[in-house]
């Protein structure tokens, strides 16, 4: 049903008969597992269905809605009052409905997002209305707001960093660039890492360490994952197109790996686009805390049904490294710099990186060596059984608008 929403969205905002007063809704149930655990799951599902039919009783006849996983539900709506129009929509949602023997009531989170004109693509006009959802929610729930312009800066305006971010995403401030991942054995070329940077006007092109650290955790960085997610997907669409079956790593965060609306996009890029999941590979950060494991754990088996590999990055770094390594669903482990970079003189980096290899390929994944500068550091990794290679040695980052005229220039034997 969501697939279904996304495309008629798709079609809508970009065709030239588009209303100029389009809204988007994220509408996401308050509380709604209380419900579920005091009635049980019938009884939910009972009530999600008739919220459903109200929901649909109160569409225009060019208006249009799906039901997405749990207790979602995504509108789209022709708006000319938007305000009365809205608390009508609330007053829908919290009418009291009898089910069997029980009167319930509900309240619930909505996030508008209003698309003044046509646009290009579905997912910002959706992300939008998400941002607004999770808004009302970390306010309590109960209530709409709607997403736009003097609305984002009254929210962000304790934080210019983030809402700098923000902003400089409305305004394609990021760009990709893409550093190679090379196979060790025959030196050949087997896909890329996609590194965020952020061109911006005044200080020209910032380093990720310079603002991902400051928006960990915020709505900005599950945006600006949603930017890395839709990009990457472009980039594999060329590739594919031309006939290069490299694989493209976009590095995600816990915060962004359980965020629904990800792993919704994801889902449907897996819909309309299967034959390019095996070529994506997400990469979760090792040091990042992960306060929910089995949480982390059922998210990665989602996007590893969708065909998508998955790798523990910086691995080593993080006090918990081996039961992550050994409870996650993974296909690759990346061996952090720190152990690579005085891995000709030190032992016991050699002994820590043996034994990594070791246990990987007793898991059946794959290890990549970051941070290669020397050709001295890359056949000791070698010696070592490291499998996949990255860094200086090898290739510095490039703009991904570069990425064929880089491909054409790499002449190593046996290339894709």
């Amino acid at each position: 049903m969501f697939g279904n929403f996304y495309n008629m969205l798709d079609q809508l905002l970009t065709s030239q008969k588009c209303s100029p007063a389009i809204a988007v809704c994220c509408i996401d149930i308050d509380n709604f597992s209380v419900l579920n655990r005091e009635f049980g799951n019938k009884i939910g599902d009972r009530v999600l269905n008739e919220l459903e039919h109200r929901l649909s009783r109160f569409l225009g006849p060019s208006d249009f809605m799906a039901r997405s996983n749990g207790d979602q539900f995504y509108l789209c709506v022709d708006v000319a009052q938007k305000a009365p129009l809205f608390r009508h929509l609330q007053e829908q949602i919290e009418l009291p409905m009898r089910i069997g023997e029980h009167l319930h009531s509900l309240s619930a989170s909505i996030g508008i997002a209003l698309v003044a004109a046509p646009q290009n693509s579905p997912d910002r006009a959706i992300r939008n209305a998400m941002h607004a959802c999770i808004t009302v929610k970390n306010k309590g729930g109960g209530k709409y707001e709607i997403f736009d312009d003097e609305g984002l800066q009254i929210q962000y305006g304790k934080s210019s960093l983030i809402f700098e971010v923000t902003e400089a995403l409305a305004a394609n401030q990021f760009q990709l660039y893409l550093q190679p991942k090379i196979k060790l054995s025959d030196r050949s070329l087997m896909g890329f890492e996609a590194l965020i940077r952020w061109h911006h006007p005044k200080r020209g092109v910032v380093s990720p360490l310079s603002f991902l650290p400051q928006i960990a955790n915020t709505d900005a960085e599950v945006l600006l994952g949603h930017y890395v997610l839709e990009h990457g997907i472009e980039l594999l669409k060329k590739l594919y197109t031309k006939n290069y079956t490299l694989s493209l790593s976009l590095n995600i965060s816990p915060r962004q790996l359980t965020d629904s609306w990800f792993r919704r996009q994801v889902e449907q890029y897996a819909h309309l686009h299967p034959e390019l999941m095996p070529m994506m590979c997400l990469e979760i950060l090792e040091s990042d805390s992960f306060d929910n494991l089995q949480l982390i754990q059922d998210c990665l088996k989602d996007f590893q049904n969708f065909r998508v590999s998955l790798s523990l990055d910086d691995f080593g770094t993080g006090f918990a490294s081996l039961n992550h390594l050994m409870r996650l669903p993974l296909n690759e482990v990346k061996i952090d710099r720190d152990f690579i970079k005085d891995i000709d003189s030190n032992p016991i980096h050699q002994i820590v990186v043996r034994h990594i290899v070791e246990l990987s390929a007793a898991l059946k994944l794959t290890t990549v060596a970051e941070g290669i500068e020397t050709a001295s550091e890359a056949e000791t990794i070698t010696k070592l059984g490291v499998k996949l290679a990255q860094g200086y040695y090898y290739a510095r980052p490039f703009p991904s608008a570069e990425l064929f005229d880089w491909l054409a220039t790499y002449h190593h034997t046996g290339v894709v």
